[in-house]
């Protein structure tokens, strides 16, 4: 338990990247958990403040040892919200290995001109998803929850 206080407590206070550094200092610090995070699946919640559903498809190899990519599909319950994502998830080096963080990055657009780009965080049980979908210059936040076996 206070492994997992103490990892929520790092990736919600620690940012990368300094001032004019190129990075984004909004995004959270990737960390590793016991296992390599997944995060394909099939997920509900909100994003931008709109309720819907999220699958993730996943398009690395199932014994990727290196980054992992994941394409992603929101639909909204409102009927008129759709858009993909571009999902990039790095690694993080624990002593001599690397493993499949709990951050993952996107990009995502709508097909409409509507395009932007985004983070989420997973949690150490790969059944929630928080993070934050940018729209211009704004954020917003994105929460979902698994409802797969995942």
């Amino acid at each position: 338990m206070l492994g997992v206080l103490w990892v929520a407590i790092a990736t919600t206070g620690c940012r990368v990247g300094a001032s004019g550094s190129g990075v984004d200092p909004s995004t959270p610090v990737a960390e590793a958990y016991g296992k390599a995070s997944d995060f394909a699946g099939e997920w509900v919640g909100e994003s931008n403040g709109v309720l819907g559903a999220l699958a993730v498809k996943s398009l690395s190899k199932a014994d990727t040892v290196g980054p992992r990519r994941y394409y992603g599909k929101f639909v909204g319950d409102d009927g008129a919200t759709s858009f993909v994502i571009n999902m990039q998830q790095p690694l993080v080096t624990v002593g001599e290995l690397g493993i499949a963080g709990n951050l993952a990055r996107f990009t995502w657009q709508d097909g409409r001109g509507g395009q932007g780009d985004g983070w989420v965080l997973i949690n150490p049980e790969d059944s929630a998803l928080t993070g934050e979908i940018r729209v211009g210059n704004g954020g917003r936040a994105l929460d979902f929850v698994r409802v797969d076996d995942g």
